[in-house]
């Protein structure tokens, strides 16, 4: 008999499976923009001028991983990369006015789709989960900078 512990794990990530897939989408230029490139968007969009290694130990990802896929969305004209005006060899990253709009796409559906599963939930359950969410959010916080 399966732990609820290893439900939890099997059942998570199913469901992560499936949000990122439908978050998935094809930009004009055939490009792919996945979840961890939308998760790069916003990053970028907060901090306008982030370096590509910011970005990267932001994410978690090796440099070469970043480069790789920040090459992607240059390439589909999401995000550009531009001199630093004081250290050349610096290239900082911002969002095009074409990422911008993809990003608020993005996020209208992520929330829409949210929004559908999580109305499953019954008040006190959405509020329950709320409150798991937060205290693994906060446990995963700690030991990410630990």
């Amino acid at each position: 008999m399966q732990s609820a512990a290893d439900a939890i794990i099997h059942l998570s990530f199913d469901l992560s499976r499936v949000i990122r897939h439908m978050m998935l989408c094809v930009h004009e230029e055939g490009v792919h923009v996945n979840f961890l490139q939308i998760h790069a968007l916003a990053l970028i969009e907060q901090h306008p001028g982030m370096t590509m290694k910011e970005l990267a130990e932001a994410l978690r990802v090796a440099s070469p991983s970043a480069t790789s896929f920040v090459n992607r969305l240059v390439r589909g004209k999401l995000v550009s990369r531009v001199r630093d005006a004081k250290n050349r060899k610096l290239v900082r990253l911002t969002l095009t006015r074409e990422g911008r709009v993809t990003l608020r796409e993005k996020r209208v559906r992520r929330t829409a789709l949210l929004k559908k599963y999580l109305s499953l939930l019954t008040r006190e359950e959405q509020r329950q989960f709320a409150n798991i969410l937060r205290k693994l959010h906060t446990a995963t916080d700690r030991e990410a900078f630990s």
